[in-house]
């Protein structure tokens, strides 16, 4: 009820038809279906509504009354609930042998499946020729209004007959067979259903309900309520106001100055004497001590495959200074992917993460790399991204079709290992609907053993990778895909895979990470640390060797799949040298495929990942 008054902004012609509905409550509930008897002259029963005045709730008055008459083949019973209630049972004996014990037997196995005492089962009508036992049954409630007076509630036949079939009865008394069970007539659905509810509701709602303590609490109930959803209006108002004051404020905050006055170029000397010749005045060689100012752009992208804005330096910070000699670090990407690291003992890095604007800092000096095209003409259609594109020095390149222009592209890279290991792994983008046979050729080609999937099929409502691995068998092109073992674990999924083309078999391992939340990283790096441990263990073979490129992809194949290789990269590396560089290992990843874990966010993430599977390795001395 609430999120259906928030979502209508909480307009006064949604909150008034609930209240009165509120109010109404008791009115309604009060008209049940259950119709105790009271009797009338001589042997005639009439039923009275429940709210009827003077009614005392009471059927104790419906006995079994039989007038047997020998003369006659009927035994009769004076007819007091209506149909809907009354069930049949016929028995499997000679026409006229029904006797009174069996009569007092049946009932007797109706009360023991029904689970109630024998005189909650009660006879309406015996036809000794038909060898039948009209019967219904009641159930007695307690009535708290009525100074604790039992009241004997009728149960219609409808919700009676599905528990009674002729072979379970004739299991409690097989001297009694029972031919078949049915019930009087057909009754309204809706009717037995409320029932036995408004049996129960009775002791709360009734006339006398506004004499008790109940309609205070009601009356408190309701305007407490009716609070709640003022105060929560209010403070929804008053949040939507604070939100466009402070958007305002930011925006006239990112403002662009520029000079009015224009440069003098008189006195002038050359500044640049390895490039071309550029003339400056003196008066422009002065540094200017001013605050950075920052523009926050629209359509721009903080990075590729993002919806976030650019933050643009505009104006250089007052530490820095103009440097003539050397070229900018923009200008100089390979060089800077090339050179840069930060080697930290075990010690450091786990003091690194104390202050994340620096490590942020550190991020976002890197190059990004990303290429401004691809050779392969048309190959577009095979981007999930537009701006996400394969390098083409590190491209995986797939067999040549003749007739297809295309047969060779698919937006994957290869990634060096530790230790600058050849093609140890392949950072894949996530299969499109028309590229599924191609991620499993490549696999195919490339014989790899295990892929690792960091990713779900949609996230936010947006696809972000095509289901690829089948149930249980499919084909994709030429190659069929047998899955013959799924394994959970926490956080992620292993599948054992087995891959067939023409004569020849492969087996690869497939592990789904599905532990990843939309648009931020996991809370905790635990899960995907395990994951990595065991994905490392089955890299190689028994001498070492590794097995063949991992292939990982998440959507774009460049921020989690960054994560992930960075991880596996850094854990090797504490192995071996008790050292760790995650700003070189990014800084190689780069090289190899542009954009390599897309945020600062990511970044740290990757530092926290490290620091936990580090605590697992023995300590060092002097570390």
């Amino acid at each position: 009820m609430a999120a259906a008054i928030w979502t209508s902004n909480f307009r006064l012609g949604k909150i008034i038809p609930v209240l009165f509905i509120l109010a109404t409550l008791p009115h309604q509930f009060c008209s049940g279906l259950i119709a105790p008897v009271t009797k009338k002259s001589g042997d005639e029963v009439a039923l009275k509504p429940l709210n009827h005045p003077g009614n005392k709730y009471d059927l104790d008055d419906m006995i079994d009354q039989v007038k047997i008459d020998t003369g006659h083949s009927k035994i009769h019973k004076v007819d007091l609930v209506s149909d809907e209630y009354k069930f049949v049972i016929r028995l499997e004996i000679p026409s006229g042998t029904l006797d009174p014990e069996m009569i007092s037997k049946t009932r007797k196995m109706v009360a023991a499946k029904l689970d109630v005492a024998e005189e909650n089962v009660r006879i309406s009508h015996v036809d000794i020729t038909d060898s039948s036992i009209e019967m219904y049954v009641v159930y007695t409630a307690l009535d708290s209004l009525q100074r604790m007076q039992g009241v004997n509630v009728l149960i219609p036949a409808s919700q009676v007959l599905p528990h009674l079939t002729p072979k379970e009865l004739e299991s409690y008394n097989r001297n009694i067979p029972i031919k078949s069970i049915s019930g009087k007539i057909e009754t309204k659905d809706e009717a037995a259903r409320q029932v036995l509810a408004d049996a129960k509701m009775w002791k709360v709602f009734q006339k006398q309900i506004w004499e008790t303590w109940q309609l205070p609490f009601l009356i408190a109930s309701t305007l407490i309520f009716v609070l709640v959803l003022v105060v929560v209006f209010l403070f929804l108002c008053f949040r939507q106001q604070i939100d466009k004051k402070l958007a305002d404020e930011e925006q006239t905050k990112h403002m662009c100055v520029f000079p009015d006055v224009k440069p003098c170029i008189k006195n002038t000397d050359p500044v640049q004497p390895d490039g071309a010749t550029v003339y400056m005045s003196e008066d422009d060689l002065k540094v200017i001590k001013t605050e950075p100012l920052r523009v926050r752009a629209k359509g721009l992208l903080e990075r590729r495959g993002s919806n976030t804005s650019l933050t643009i330096e505009l104006n250089p910070s007052p530490e820095s200074s103009i440097t003539y000699s050397s070229p900018s670090r923009e200008s100089n990407c390979e060089e800077f992917l090339l050179s840069a690291g930060n080697r930290m003992s075990r010690k450091q890095l786990r003091g690194c993460i104390k202050d994340v604007k620096t490590l942020h800092n550190e991020f976002w000096d890197i190059p990004m790399n990303h290429p401004d095209k691809v050779e392969v003409a048309g190959s577009g259609t095979k981007n999930r991204y537009k701006t996400i594109i394969p390098n083409d020095l590190t491209r995986v390149k797939l067999p040549e079709n003749p007739n297809d222009s295309l047969s060779t592209y698919i937006n994957a890279n290869y990634i060096r290992g530790y230790d600058s290991e050849e093609n140890a792994y392949i950072a894949a983008q996530g299969p499109m609907v028309h590229t599924i046979e191609d991620f499993w050729l490549m696999v195919w080609q490339e014989k790899s053993p295990m892929i690792i999937m960091i990713t779900k099929l949609k996230e936010k409502n947006k696809i972000k990778c095509e289901p690829y691995i089948p149930n249980v068998r499919a084909t994709y092109g030429a190659i069929e895909v047998t899955t013959t073992k799924v394994s959970p674990r926490e956080g992620y999924t292993v599948r054992d895979l087995f891959l067939r083309n023409g004569n020849q078999c492969h087996q690869v391992q497939h592990f789904w990470f599905t532990a990843w939340p939309d648009h931020k990283t996991p809370a905790t790096p635990k899960q995907l640390v395990a994951m990595a441990v065991e994905v490392e263990s089955h890299r190689c073979d028994n001498n070492g060797r590794s097995c063949g490129p991992i292939v990982i992809h998440c959507s774009a194949g460049i921020g989690r799949t960054g994560c992930f290789i960075a991880i596996s990269i850094g854990m090797q590396q504490l192995m071996e040298e008790n050292m760790l560089d995650v700003l070189g290992i990014v800084c190689a990843m780069r090289l190899d495929r542009g954009g390599m874990i897309q945020t600062a966010e990511q970044y740290e993430f990757v530092h926290r990942a490290l620091i936990d599977f580090d605590r697992s390795l023995p300590e060092v001395a002097g570390d």
